[in-house]
């Protein structure tokens, strides 16, 4: 149930365009922003921001506390893409008939997501 039909086009993609991406690409990509000196997040923290000064700026990778969590959230934005294409495909085979059912008995959006929308995404989801 999409009411602007282009801004949701706008999501897809930018969902998307991490999943079609080579892998290579995408760590050399992740390298760069993590990088200490020139990386763009540490040039935010620092410059930006200020949060850190230059010497005391967060070393992503390498030997750091913050390695796995970075390196995770690398992988989970590369993945968004394919499970967003799963849930994408598993939203658009629920029969619009039913949520006009589920309008006409007296449910609110809440109730649809809860007893429409879920049920029928679990296979999807587990």
């Amino acid at each position: 149930r999409v009411t602007v039909p282009w801004l949701a086009t706008v999501y897809r993609l930018i969902l998307l365009i991490p999943a079609v991406i080579p892998g290579p690409m995408i760590f050399l990509l992740w390298r760069w922003m993590y990088d200490f000196e020139v990386g763009p997040i540490n040039v935010i923290l620092v410059n930006y921001l200020h949060l850190f000064t230059f010497r005391t700026a967060p070393q992503w990778v390498g030997d750091s506390p913050l390695t796995l969590p970075a390196i995770a959230f690398m992988e989970w934005g590369w993945g968004l893409g394919y499970h967003t294409m799963f849930f994408l495909a598993g939203l658009a085979a629920i029969p619009r008939e039913l949520f006009e059912a589920a309008r006409v008995d007296g449910a609110n959006e809440w109730q649809m997501v809860w007893k429409v929308t879920l049920p029928r995404l679990r296979p999807i989801m587990l």
